[in-house]
């Protein structure tokens, strides 16, 4: 008994060393037994260990203060890689990130979604097109999985949902059929929000995401986890507009499919070509949709008193206006003294589902338990 207490210790203090330096970067052995409360050779044997597995090296010698010189020890970022990809309405997008998460590769390709064998056939030839593009050593690259953003429900394994005016459906079984690697499957909006806490330090600890593209979704971090991981939450595409909107939600505005609805339009780079050229039908929806998402946003700030980080392909758009969006948000408030709400655009673009979906893989190996699975 006391020995089977040993090694679970033994393995908990090995995921505490693995996560203090694949998080924070290279540190000096005196520097990470510090950080974590551990003995020095504690933390010797265990870098010993990840030494022999290739995740650890010993990077430059610092100058010392007396006696021998402290070794900064490195993350191996490369001895393994990851892929991930995302299928939405209208696109598929394809990542490859290192250990640390940062991209090695990545891809966009234009394809409407489709339920058929033939679509996800074609779907697995472009993914193994990718990795063969990108990867020379194929046993060094894991597979995330797949993030999937298109307005399908999912009933233990089938999927159903109305696309482009018709009743659509598929089962796993045909999916899996279809790929030559075992195949995860994961809800967009859950992997872009494990993508932000990965690649946004400044963020706090809880925050809420919404990811604003073809469809408009969000979900909950408490404490660097996801949660719900698994179920049905976030659902902001949803909500209500009030009395002086009746029936009406915020996906009706809110979306790139509803800007480019709205003003007939056929993507968003043509509805945002028009309102910088000065047409005033986009110009006017662009600003009325800019208004009722900082008022969406102002009042998820007031109701779990947390930062919104807005991401997705819409956030490209939004990027220079932060400023404006955070001084509107001011102007809202009426609370001098008190909470100031805010919001924060992310940077990783239409790719951040795509990169959850890929450091699920890295989530599992190094163990970070970053969703609540």
């Amino acid at each position: 008994m006391e020995n089977t207490k040993n090694a679970d210790i033994r393995v908990n203090n090995r995921k505490r060393v693995i996560n203090t330096l694949f998080r924070k970067g290279a540190m000096t052995k005196q520097d990470l037994a510090g950080r974590l409360g551990l003995s020095l050779p504690t933390v010797t044997l265990l870098l010993k260990e990840l030494k022999e597995k290739g995740l650890v090296a010993n990077g430059d010698v610092l100058n010392s203060t007396g006696g021998r010189k402290p070794v900064l020890l490195t993350p191996v970022y490369d001895v393994k890689y990851t892929m991930g990809f995302e299928i939405s309405l209208h696109e598929l997008r394809m990542v490859i990130l290192d250990l640390g998460g940062n991209v090695a590769a990545k891809e966009l390709i234009p394809h409407e979604f489709d339920v058929t064998e033939k679509y996800w056939k074609m779907i697995s030839s472009e993914v193994a097109d990718f990795i063969a593009r990108n990867i020379a050593d194929r046993s060094k690259l894991m597979i995330g999985g797949m993030a999937l953003q298109v307005p399908m429900k999912r009933r233990k394994d089938l999927w159903e949902g109305i696309i482009r005016g018709e009743k659509k459906s598929f089962t796993f079984q045909t999916l899996q059929s279809c790929f030559p690697w075992p195949l995860t499957v994961h809800e967009s909006v859950k992997m872009a929000a494990i993508a932000q806490i990965w690649t946004m330090d400044q963020l706090p600890d809880s925050f809420l995401y919404m990811s604003i593209g073809s469809l408009l979704s969000g979900a909950i971090v408490h404490e660097k986890r996801v949660l719900g991981y698994e179920v049905a939450n976030g659902r902001f595409d949803r909500v209500l507009l009030g009395v002086h909107r009746p029936g009406e939600r915020m996906e009706d505005y809110c979306t790139i499919d509803a800007l480019c609805r709205r003003s007939s339009c056929a993507t968003a780079e043509e509805f945002f070509a028009k309102a910088e050229a000065g047409d005033e039908t986009c110009g006017r929806i662009w600003e009325e949709t800019l208004e009722i998402l900082t008022v969406f946003l102002y009042n998820m700030n007031n109701v779990f008193g947390w930062k919104v980080v807005v991401g997705g392909a819409l956030s490209r758009y939004l990027e220079p206006l932060e400023d404006r969006i955070n001084a509107r948000l001011e102007e809202l408030d009426n609370d001098p003294g008190g909470y100031v709400p805010s919001v924060i655009v992310s940077d990783s673009g239409a790719y951040s589902a795509a990169m959850g979906a890929a450091m699920s893989a890295i989530d599992r190996f190094l163990e970070f338990g970053f969703s609540d699975m």
